[in-house]
Formats: C-alpha cells, sequence, structure tokens
C-alpha cells in the first residue's frame, strides 16, 4: 500500500490489524539484527558461544570488548560534554519574552535530564545505527521525552517529501487469559494529531483497545535519531576482525593451558603411581641408570601470533574510525592538545556526521514540541532555538591563550569565544562580561 492509503486506512480504522501485521514483519529482520546488536555491546559475542569439536579440548572463551570501546569511546566524545542548549537572544526585541522562553526551555531540559537522555540516546544510535526518542505531556501537563529502543519503533513517511506521516511503537507485554499470563504486543500508532493503541490477540490480529487520543503535538511525536545514512551501528562493519581478534587470543590461551598440562615422557623405567604422587611433592624422581625423563611440548609460535593480534587491532581502530587511547604515539606525555586533535581525525569525522543526523533530529523535537508551547501561550520559533556539540578533548590553554590574544580586536568577542574549548555556554559567558563591565569603576572618570 502506498503512505498516504496506509494514513487513511488507519484514520478510518479499515484494515488496520493487517497493516500492522505487514509492517511489524517488514520491520522483525531489522529489529532482530538490532537486539543482537545490542546485546553485543553488553556482552553475548561469538566466542562465548564456541564449541570444540572434541569436548576434552581446553576451550578458552576470552571475549575482548571493542565493541564496547568503541561504542563508548564515541559516545563519549561527542557527549561527554553535554549539547548546549540556549536561545537567540538578537531574535527578541522583547526582554521578558525572552527570559519568559529561555526559562521554558531551561525547564523542559532539566525535567528531562536531557544531559544524560541525549548520552544514552547518542548511545543506542551508536550502537544499533537509530534511536527513538517519544515526546508525550504527562499527567502535569509538562512536556516530557523518553528513550525508545530502536528494535522498538519505526517510521512510514512520504515517499516525495520524505516527511514523516506515520510512527509506530510496539512492544511485548503480560497480560492474563483465563488461568495463565501470556505474552502479546501491544502497538501505538502516531500520526500528527492522534495516538490509537491496539493490542495483538491469539491468533495473531490487532484489536483496537484505546483512541484515537489526541497526543497534543500536531506533528508526529515519535522521532528517529539517526547513526548515520546508511543505519550502520558503529562496531557493524568491524564485527568480523573482532571475531577473529577474540579467537585468536583464545587459541593463545588454549595453547598456553595445554603446555602447562605438558606430558610427562618416561624411557627406560616404569614407574608406579605413589612414585608419580611424591616426584609431584618433591619434584624428585628416582630413575636407573639407563632412565630418562623429560616433558613432551610444543613450540608456541609467539611472534606469529602478536604480529597477527596486531594487525587485527590496527585494522579494527582503522575500519571503526576509533582511536587506541592507550597507544603510546596518542597517550605519550610530549603529546600536545593540539597534536591529538590530527590523531582523533578519523573519530571527529565521525563525530561530524552523528553531529548532524543528531542536530536534524533536535530540529525536529523542538518543532514539536512548540507546537505544544505555543497552545500554552508562548511565543517560541523552534528556529531561535540553538543547540551546540562540544568534544571531550584535552585543552591545551597556552595554545588556546595566544589565539584569543591574536584575534582581539579582529573579530566579534562572541566569535572569539566559541573558539575556546572550556567555555560551553558562550550566551552565559557574555552576559558575565557584561555584568562584571557593569559593576566595573573606571577611577579617572570619578569626580574629585
Amino acid at each position: 500500500m502506498l503512505t498516504e492509503e496506509i494514513v487513511e486506512a488507519v484514520k478510518e480504522n479499515s484494515n488496520v490489524s493487517r497493516i500492522i501485521q505487514d509492517t511489524l514483519s517488514d520491520h522483525e529482520k531489522r529489529a532482530r539484527e538490532m537486539k543482537r546488536l545490542f546485546l553485543a555491546y553488553k556482552g553475548d559475542v561469538p566466542i562465548k558461544k564456541r564449541i570444540m569439536p572434541d569436548p576434552s579440548k581446553i576451550n578458552e572463551t576470552l571475549a575482548n570488548d571493542f565493541r564496547g570501546l568503541i561504542v563508548d569511546e564515541a559516545v563519549g566524545y561527542l557527549f561527554g560534554k553535554p549539547i548546549t542548549y540556549t536561545l537567540d537572544h538578537r531574535a527578541y526585541k522583547d526582554e521578558r519574552t525572552y527570559k519568559e522562553n529561555h526559562e521554558l526551555l531551561r525547564h523542559f531540559c532539566i525535567r528531562n535530564n536531557i544531559e544524560d537522555l541525549d548520552a544514552d540516546t547518542g548511545k543506542y544510535a551508536a550502537i544499533c545505527g537509530y534511536a527513538g526518542r517519544l515526546l508525550y505531556v504527562d499527567r502535569n501537563g509538562e512536556e516530557r521525552a523518553c528513550l525508545v529502543p530502536p528494535w522498538e519503533c519505526l517510521w512510514i513517511q512520504n515517499e516525495t517529501t520524505g516527511s514523516i506521516q506515520l510512527a509506530f511503537r510496539y512492544f511485548d507485554i503480560l497480560i492474563q487469559e483465563g488461568d495463565q499470563k501470556v505474552s502479546r504486543t501491544k502497538v501505538e500508532v502516531y500520526d500528527r494529531e492522534n495516538v490509537t493503541v491496539y493490542l495483538q490477540d491469539g491468533k495473531g490480529n490487532y484489536d483496537l483497545i484505546e483512541g484515537p487520543v489526541p497526543h497534543l503535538f500536531e506533528r508526529v511525536p515519535l522521532i528517529g535519531f539517526e547513526n548515520n545514512t546508511e543505519l550502520l551501528g558503529d562496531f557493524e562493519k568491524v564485527e568480523a576482525l573482532i571475531d577473529a581478534y577474540d579467537k585468536t587470543v583464545s587459541d593463545a590461551q588454549n595453547e598456553i593451558e595445554e603446555f602447562r598440562l605438558a606430558y610427562l615422557l618416561l624411557t627406560g623405567a616404569e614407574i608406579d603411581e605413589d612414585t608419580l604422587i611424591k616426584a609431584r611433592a618433591t619434584g624428585v624422581i628416582e630413575l636407573p641408570s639407563e632412565g630418562d625423563a623429560k616433558y613432551l611440548t610444543k613450540v608456541l609460535q609467539t611472534e606469529f601470533i602478536e604480529n597477527q593480534k596486531d594487525t587485527l587491532e590496527r585494522n579494527i581502530f582503522r575500519f571503526a574510525r576509533a582511536v587506541d587511547m592507550a597507544d603510546e604515539d596518542f597517550s605519550g606525555g610530549a603529546m600536545s592538545g593540539e597534536s591529538r586533535k590530527w590523531k582523533l581525525l578519523s573519530l571527529e569525522n565521525k563525530a561530524v556526521t552523528k553531529e548532524r543526523k543528531f542536530a536534524k533530529a533536535l530540529r525536529e523535537q523542538f518543532r514539536t514540541l512548540a507546537t505544544a508551547w505555543n497552545k500554552k501561550g508562548y511565543s517560541i520559533d523552534p528556529e531561535d532555538i540553538e543547540f551546540q556539540f562540544h568534544r571531550a578533548l584535552p585543552v591545551d590553554l597556552l595554545y588556546q591563550t595566544q589565539i584569543v590574544s591574536g584575534l582581539a580586536g579582529h573579530v566579534s568577542k562572541r566569535t572569539i569565544l566559541e573558539q575556546v574549548d572550556f567555555i560551553t555556554d558562550v550566551e552565559q559567558e557574555l552576559r558575565r562580561i557584561e555584568e562584571e563591565n557593569a559593576a566595573y569603576i573606571d577611577l579617572d572618570r570619578v569626580e574629585e
């Protein structure tokens, strides 16, 4: 069916059960893959499930958490310093209106722990390729936002304009049927005005249980935060390399364990059990003059193993566009903050893509929120809401001081402050400067 036909069918509650079944069925493969990626991030990886053909052989299953490192590094780099949300002061001629809207924005951020929500949203997107965020109005009439796992949400958009027409949020719940509890799928369907709720029955059909109920926004309130255009997680492309690294390390450990259990080879003598027990306790064994004892071992190819590990590790970081922070070339004491920035170029390029996609979703979020705020009498234009991303980087204060000194008198104060990494809120810093200047007394102008 075309998007318009689906939207119309949902509004008229016509053949909706079939539409939901087909929509969720199309999303099932992707949802299953995203759940696997999330479990892999948490440590459920192939090496831990490995079974040896010979059960008697040692089977070490050593997982190396490259997945967690790649994701946590990118999320920490982009969201370690929280996004700064401000209003464009220049867009307001009325100071009172500016302050009211600024407080509205500030309270929304505080009420929803926006710093934590942004970091979690970025993490889920980095793992699975995208994440969802649902806007809703609570019982007190306050606008709220919550994270929705990506395997629980999907969108239907207009093929021509790309605008979102419908959003589906679905998840399993336990309901009582007779004397037992059974799992059923609950589906919330959001359009630009209402939310309608359906519940799966025992035959797989979906029955209307609530709605349509106004969600108090004038746009679809379930918003998608993409990690990139391809909707790929940060470690998806290098999973085969990570699994190979785990196998190499585990097999090397198996060899070491087998080496410790090397066989004792005796020639020219027969030893009973009591003698072997005594030998283990004392480390001494008596043999006839023609007898000999030695361990049967094999030589470990340690150089080959280390070379293989190094190659895999380099390629993992290279193709995941991540940085090995423990590498001496990066963490060495002689490295300055500016030098490290050059070594962070691949990570920075990836962060720029994430930032653009995140900013796009934030704009949609504030456009949606503004429709509810305007109903309350706030004349707030979502285009006036500004958000600034920061990087969690070592700060070379001397270098930045030289930049500030060199720019002074040539560009505006705002532009200069925007170049200083440790200043996260330029608007607030400008206000502080004004307050300090207002309190400053020019002694040369004081009348005697």
